[in-house]
């Protein structure tokens, strides 16, 4: 939890100068192309990460094997699906004028994807082996990298560019050292390609799969329609407030990535043990969530300037006083579905997901030509509700109710 505040930090340190020099046209542009390659890596991530942390806690001796075959089958699909969206990139420039800088920028990113897609399968044994601390090591060096280099490339006047060459650098120089640190649990590595493993393990994570591309889409399409229908400037205000819910959410993730090991093993031999660990998970985290909303809530405007300077004021902080409310049951409904994977139910979180995205991108269609930015937040508020209920309902069939009622 220490490097994972101490990478915080230092993020948050650099978002305060890279907003300030790009602007919210500049920052826009950039999140844009973020949201673009996040569709890409998820698709092309394939819901691996989990399974691989899944399986192989369960047997350790498989990490080589599982290792392997998640990094075939990530190369193969992101070599199919980088020149698709390079295309359907262009296709948008040429319907909406996104601009050089912005298609220059996506094109790095879409290439930073591949180094990185092969380091998040290699980080995942060392979670199955429960060593978080050693990738989460690892991401300072990444975080530590990626200021240094990202301050030269900003003062430089590179922009948006230059961030994304330096993404393309750092994420090759993460991959070299988590693949050092793994050699002794994923090497060697069985070079020959079973394609009975590659199916079962493409069938096993296509239900993870949709979960993160649904999750994806219900988390940013927003970016997207914004860019379409109110333009960079807008994408950079709301950006800015994002990057404080971002923040927020760190304790959540950290803290289900840490249990899940456990939870895998406990939904195969100790049920109630698994609730127990489920329903006090979630009460330490309502007891934060709601506290940083509140605060959050008045303390918006010095919040947003603080983030992103005066440039970014008004329209940040109205964003972030409405965006904040979905974090109580965001922290819920976070641990909830990875219980459920654990207990392996996953369809029952993409039905979930699947419902949910419907919901957003319906009302986002309605929300934001009405109220820009602020529509934006509200549909993302109104849909950890939409959200809850199919989880929470899965969730009681399989094993445990909610410790809310």
């Amino acid at each position: 939890m220490a490097t994972q505040l101490l990478n915080k930090a230092l993020d948050a340190g650099f978002a305060l100068v890279m907003l300030r020099m790009l602007g919210p046209a500049g920052a826009g542009s950039y999140a844009f192309a973020g949201v673009v390659v996040l569709y890409l890596e998820t698709a092309a991530g394939f819901g691996l990460d989990t399974l691989i942390t899944r399986d192989v806690a369960r047997d350790l001796t498989q990490g080589p094997r599982y290792l392997w075959h998640a990094v075939v089958l990530r190369t193969l699909i992101w070599a199919t699906l980088a020149p698709l969206l390079w295309l359907g990139l262009l296709a948008w420039d040429g319907l909406a004028a996104l601009g050089a800088d912005t298609l220059a920028a996506c094109g790095l990113l879409i290439l930073a994807a591949l180094p990185a897609l092969w380091a998040g399968a290699v980080s995942r044994l060392f979670y199955a082996h429960e060593r978080m601390e050693v990738p989460a090591l690892v991401t300072v060096q990444t975080t530590v990298t990626k200021v240094a280099l990202g301050m030269a490339a900003l003062i430089a006047g590179s922009g948006i560019v230059g961030l994304a060459g330096v993404a393309v650098l750092n994420n090759l120089l993460t991959l070299a050292v988590l693949g050092f640190l793994a050699r002794r649990v994923a090497f060697p590595l069985p070079i020959a390609f079973q394609p009975s493993l590659a199916r079962r393990m493409l069938v096993e994570a296509f239900p993870l799969f949709c979960n993160n591309l649904l999750a994806a889409a219900f988390f940013r399409v927003d970016v997207l329609l914004l860019q379409a229908w109110q333009g960079a400037a807008v994408v950079g205000w709301y950006t800015a407030a994002y990057k404080v819910v971002d923040a927020a959410l760190l304790l959540p993730s950290s803290l289900t990535l840490a249990l899940f090991p456990a939870m895998a093993r406990q939904a195969a031999s100790a049920r109630d043990a698994l609730e127990r660990t489920y329903h006090l998970a979630v009460r330490y985290l309502l007891a934060l969530a709601f506290p940083l909303a509140v605060g959050t809530t008045a303390l918006a405007e010095p919040i947003a300037a603080l983030v992103g300077g005066r440039a970014f004021l008004p329209h940040s902080a109205l964003a972030l006083q409405w965006l904040i409310w979905f974090l109580p049951l965001s922290y819920v409904n976070g641990v909830t579905q990875y219980v459920l994977i654990a207990l392996g139910r996953q369809r029952s979180v993409t039905v979930a997901f699947l419902i949910v995205v419907l919901f957003n991108v319906a009302a986002n269609a309605v929300a934001i030509p009405l109220l820009s930015y602020r529509g934006a937040a509200l549909v993302t508020v109104l849909s950890e509700v939409v959200l809850l209920l199919p989880l929470a309902h899965a969730l009681r069939a399989a094993v445990a109710r909610l410790p809310l009622w």
